[in-house]
């Protein structure tokens, strides 16, 4: 009966300590689900960007040398001038024509997460692209 609100730029505190896990870019949820369904299966592209540029101290995973799995590349937008559409289409490597257009609602998808994603709810296009986690079961 008992919760906690834990809010960390730490992801592996976070997945050690939370049960269920919120991502949040420029004040927005992106993806909600449990520490298993984010960690192990990244939907939102800002989810997937995030956990590929965590830097671990294992020297055989070190960034140095290595593709990554996953980018963003861009500036933020202004958080007092945010885009009509989606607020990181601008930086999105998948993005539509209308993530620049029109803002997405937090959705549910089939395994009972939410994600604010044009491609992850409608076409369901971003479902097989695992990101290397050390927790992940799909880490290559």
């Amino acid at each position: 009966g008992l919760s906690y609100l834990y809010i960390s730029h730490d992801l592996s505190t976070v997945e050690e300590l939370c049960h269920r896990v919120a991502v949040m870019y420029l004040s927005q949820i992106v993806e909600l689900g449990t520490k298993e369904q984010v960690f192990g299966d990244a939907r939102h592209p800002y989810s997937k960007g995030l956990l590929a540029s965590v830097l671990f101290p294992d020297p055989s995973r070190r960034r140095v040398g290595r593709e990554l799995t996953y980018e963003l590349e861009g500036e933020i937008p202004s958080p007092i001038d945010l885009p009509p559409g989606c607020y990181l289409a601008s930086r999105c490597p998948v993005a539509l024509p209308v993530c620049r257009e029109m803002p997405q609602e937090l959705r549910p998808l089939e395994d009972g997460r939410q994600v604010r994603c044009w491609r992850a709810t409608e076409s369901g296009e971003l479902r097989d692209e695992p990101v290397a986690w050390r927790g992940s079961s799909k880490v290559s």
